[in-house]
């Protein structure tokens, strides 16, 4: 067994009412996530939780539950204040088609505890809210609220709720962590905070410096998230152009778009992200960046939108994306690093008006991040076009009064150094 997968067995619990009993795992400080199913009789019944990590028996109050079968969630609120214990760490993008899943439970057959192995299959809808659908494990009674882990990331992507046969290693079906956060918002800050204010403590320098942080130690830039939020989360998806400084947390803000998208998208409008950097030199021509969209594309769905031979086709291509649109996707595309076209303007003539032909016609939208805005860069040199009308701008300033001072005092926390 793993570090990661250690971590993942120390954060359940086997959650027991009445006669029966399924499994929750700790998700914030003294909050549980379980199944509504495993907790369903809870209004008059004590609920009891058994740490296995600690071999402790404590109780629990259902704070909030989600009855519906297609959601099936309910968060329970441990009755032992300030309990010290881990917590996982969420992810909200899907998995990648069979990715290794890894879950541990408490199953009637094992009631002290049990793995798990599995693989993502792909999507099933039930009440119009998507599941992950799992192959090639057994997902037994008593396993419903497991938190099942993403091998290749390290981090929980959804939570196991149904069994496909609880006799025959046929897999399961999970919520997705993109649905947990849409029911639960609250959860995915009080479960960022957490990260934030319990990182290892080190001796090195507890602050980032050139390298985009994850989402857990992202900082601030409400507004900038809300913008963004109204552009490819509105009803029908807008471009924006994120402009700023170099280090000022632009390729972080992207980030968090990409591995947050419970905070930018409604679960039903399946967002599919795309993100390239332009610095790469994979990407100097429109056509590797092309077969880099093809290539992310075929990654996340498992289907091919076109053949690498057609790269240059620009039918193809659109067929390709209009498939897409038609299967429902929301296709955001982020570009990092603009400069690296800019630089190549040669080889770009007509690249712009045809993505802003794409992006009109719904097929894309765009998320640019460079260090001056579209409408001075691009238009200087291509004084006629009309590409940069398609994007708002959104200037990334200083951090927030309030949420510098936060990551200061955190950081200092994380390194053991309190302030007198």
């Amino acid at each position: 067994m793993t570090d990661i997968t250690k971590l993942l067995q120390q954060c359940t619990l086997r959650v027991s009412v009445g006669g029966g009993h399924g499994t929750g795992f700790f998700v914030a400080p003294q909050r549980i996530l379980t199944c509504a199913h495993v907790v369903a009789s809870a209004n008059s019944e004590t609920i009891h939780v058994f740490w296995q990590y600690q071999n402790q028996q404590y109780t629990a109050s259902l704070e909030k539950i989600l009855p519906e079968d297609h959601l099936d969630l309910a968060i329970l609120k441990l009755n032992t204040p300030d309990l010290n214990h881990p917590c996982i760490n969420f992810e909200s993008l899907y998995p990648q088609l069979n990715d290794d899943l890894f879950s541990y439970g408490y199953p009637q057959d094992y009631p002290d505890g049990d793995s798990a192995t599995f693989k993502y299959e792909g999507e099933s809808f039930k009440g119009n809210s998507p599941l992950y659908k799992l192959k090639g494990g057994q997902a037994n009674y008593g396993a419903s609220g497991s938190p099942l882990l993403n091998q290749r990331t390290g981090k929980v992507c959804g939570i196991l709720n149904i069994s496909r046969n609880p006799n025959m290693d046929l897999g399961g079906r999970a919520v997705p962590v993109s649905i947990i956060f849409a029911q639960f918002p609250e959860l995915a800050e009080l479960n960022q905070r957490f990260h934030q204010n319990n990182s290892k403590k080190t001796d090195i320098n507890p602050f980032d410096y050139g390298t985009p942080v994850s989402p857990e130690r992202f900082y601030g830039r409400k507004q900038a998230i809300l913008e963004v939020k109204n552009r490819i989360g509105a009803i029908s998806s807008q471009s924006i152009n994120i402009v700023g400084m170099r280090r000022n947390g632009k390729t972080s803000l992207l980030r968090l778009i990409r591995e947050r998208t419970e905070i930018f998208f409604q679960p039903q409008q399946k967002p599919l992200i795309v993100t390239l950097d332009l610095q790469s030199s994979k990407f100097h021509t429109p056509k590797g960046i092309i077969d880099g969209l093809r290539r992310e594309i075929f990654k996340q769905t498992g289907t091919e939108p076109w053949s690498q031979d057609v790269n240059d086709d620009p039918y193809e291509v659109e067929d390709g994306l209009i498939l897409l649109q038609k299967q429902g996707y929301r296709l955001i595309v982020i570009l990092d690093e603009f400069e690296g076209i800019i630089r190549r303007l040669d080889l770009f003539q007509d690249w712009g008006e045809d993505w802003r032909a794409k992006a009109s016609a719904g097929m894309l939208a765009m998320v640019i991040a460079s260090k001056r805005p579209l409408s001075e860069d691009w238009k200087t040199r291509f004084p006629t076009s009309s590409f940069p009308n398609i994007f708002s701008a959104e200037f990334l300033g200083a951090l927030e009064e309030e949420y510098w001072q936060d990551l200061v005092k955190d950081g200092f926390i994380q390194s053991a150094i309190r302030f007198s």
